[in-house]
């Protein structure tokens, strides 16, 4: 009998809501375990700042230091964007934009879509960096962008290499060639204001 309520419980409409804080907490727990078990390694410190110069530092620890727990949360979270809003005034942007600032979203993944017509949609450059340019505008962190670019920008962007699958790079014997790969995406990343 305590099993049936339990499932009636967790299939309720609230329930779904503690499902989420629950998940929520783990993460936030996962993340303090690691955090914590990575201090005494040897050379933590050291790496972790390495890039970064001291004012740069300093403005991290701060920003880290006013966050509230459910911003450090948001910060982990990552959603889906498209590189194709129209406008930012109305619609899909402004759910998004809405949903950045009420969760505190610190990544976004630019994810592919269709036409009605069934072709993927793909924009300029140009286009992508107007909204990517945007959504930093319009979040209160800086956010993280992301992109599965493993066969380049091709996929997302028009007039770009479209360039093989990876298997196809490994086929051939020759890291100089994953590495072009690499150096050609990584420009192409940095164009569409992802790097």
């Amino acid at each position: 009998m305590g099993a049936e309520i339990s499932r009636r419980v967790l299939s309720s409409k609230s329930s779904r809501v503690l499902k989420s804080k629950l998940f929520l907490l783990a993460v936030v727990l996962v993340g303090w375990t690691h955090h914590g078990l990575s201090r005494g390694r040897p050379g933590h410190d050291r790496l972790a700042s390495a890039s970064l110069a001291a004012s740069d530092r300093q403005w991290v620890e701060e920003t880290l230091a006013r966050l509230t727990l459910e911003e450090k949360v948001g910060q982990m979270l990552q959603v889906r964007c498209f590189a194709d809003y129209k406008s930012f005034d109305r619609g899909d942007y402004l759910q998004l934009r809405d949903a950045l600032r009420k969760y505190h979203i610190g990544s976004l993944v630019y994810g592919m879509h269709m036409a009605k017509s069934g072709a993927w949609i793909r924009v300029s450059a140009r286009d992508a960096a107007r909204v990517a340019n945007r959504l930093q505008h319009d979040s209160q962190l800086p956010l993280l962008l992301a992109a599965d670019l493993e066969r380049g920008v091709a996929p997302r962007l028009t007039d770009a290499p479209d360039f093989p699958w990876p298997l196809a790079f490994g086929a051939t014997g020759d890291p100089n060639e994953v590495a072009r790969l690499g150096a050609v995406t990584a420009r192409e990343a940095r164009a569409m204001v992802l790097l």
